[in-house]
Parts: structure tokens; sequence; C-alpha cells
């Protein structure tokens, strides 16, 4: 078959459509392929919870281990794999950070220095140039852990409790998760840029 090991960790929300999910990885690739003609999409292999066992399966049996054996067998997971894929809705008031489980997907990726690009939906492209201010920048990144939610209610629960076990409160969490937010909704600026002075 043409299943290989993953290089891609795919970071989404759940209720995203489809079609929007599939709009925005072609959206991606055809922009590696033009910014570089030696990128062959047959290479990448994307870890998608969709079609893999979710990830809610690692809370199943969190009572029975401690919230810092959950926090590493996931990291280890996302480590193995080596890159996200974060794919937001929109870059201002995105589905994605009011969601737990993209949040701690998130966090782990920056605690560990795991490569991450944002994917758009074509819709959206045009979104990150809407962001123009410091205070625009800072709103469109804020995090609250404490009001992030999840599908299932025992997800949230769990997630938030190996927080709190870990770091005494949410805040590391929110402070880490906006930095790196920080970092790509800029790229995204830089790169919207780019294309309008290419046009």
């Amino acid at each position: 078959g043409l299943s290989a090991a993953a290089n891609r960790h795919l970071s989404w929300v759940w209720n995203y459509r489809l079609s929007e999910v599939l709009n925005a990885l072609e959206s991606w690739a055809l922009e590696q392929k033009r910014t570089d003609c030696s990128f062959d999409v047959m290479s990448i292999n994307v870890w998608w919870c969709f079609f893999v066992n979710n990830q809610y399966r690692l809370l199943q049996d969190s009572q029975n281990q401690p919230p810092e054996a959950l926090a590493a067998v996931f990291g280890e997971k996302l480590k193995a794999v080596g890159r996200m894929l974060m794919l937001l809705d929109k870059v201002t008031h995105s589905q994605y950070i009011k969601r737990i489980w993209c949040v701690f997907e998130l966090f782990v990726a920056a605690q560990e220095d795991i490569p991450i690009v944002v994917v758009l939906p074509p819709s959206a492209r045009g979104s990150a140039a809407a962001v123009n201010t410091v205070e625009e920048v800072l709103d469109a990144c804020t995090v609250d852990v404490a009001n992030a939610t999840a599908s299932m209610i025992e997800d949230e629960k769990a997630i938030k409790a190996l927080i709190v076990s870990k770091y005494g409160s949410f805040a590391k969490v929110n402070n880490t998760v906006e930095r790196a937010l920080w970092v790509q909704t800029l790229e995204l600026q830089r790169q919207s840029k780019a294309e309008k002075a290419s046009l």
C-alpha cells in the first residue's frame, strides 16, 4: 500500500468540515511546490487522528497513570513524527485556540522545539493581512486554557488536571502557546505581504 512512517502531525479541530481540511492541505502542498521545485508531495505522510487512534484514547486510562506519564506518552508520539501542521480555520478568533487538545498539542510541540507550520484553507489566506498592529497580533493569539473545551468533557478535565498537576496553573501553557502563535502569525503576515508584492 501507500502507508509509511508519518513525518507530519496534523493538529486540527474535529468539527472542521472535511472539505475545509482537504482544501487547506492541498493549498499547503501547492504552495510548497511553488516555492520549492524539489518538493515531492508523495514524500509527505500525515498522522491524522481522523484515520488512526484518536488522542482521547490516551486519556481513557489516565486514572491508572500519573499526568506526567500521560504527557510523556503523547510527547514521544509527537516527537517521533517530528513536524506539526497546525490547521487554523482563520487567523483571528480561530476555533483552534479554543480547543484544549489543540492547545495541548501546540504546547508540547513548542516545548519540544518541534517545527510547526500553519496551514490555512484558501478562504482564510487573506485573514493574515488583517492583522496589522501589535494589539491585533496579541488579540489573535490570546489563549485561555481555563475556558478551552473538548468534545468530550472527560478529555477537558483530564488535560486540565494534567496541566495543573505538572505546572501548578494554566499560566505556563497559556504563555508558551501564545508565544508560539505570535511567531506563526507574524510569519503568515510576512508571507501575505510577500504574495502581494509578487503580484
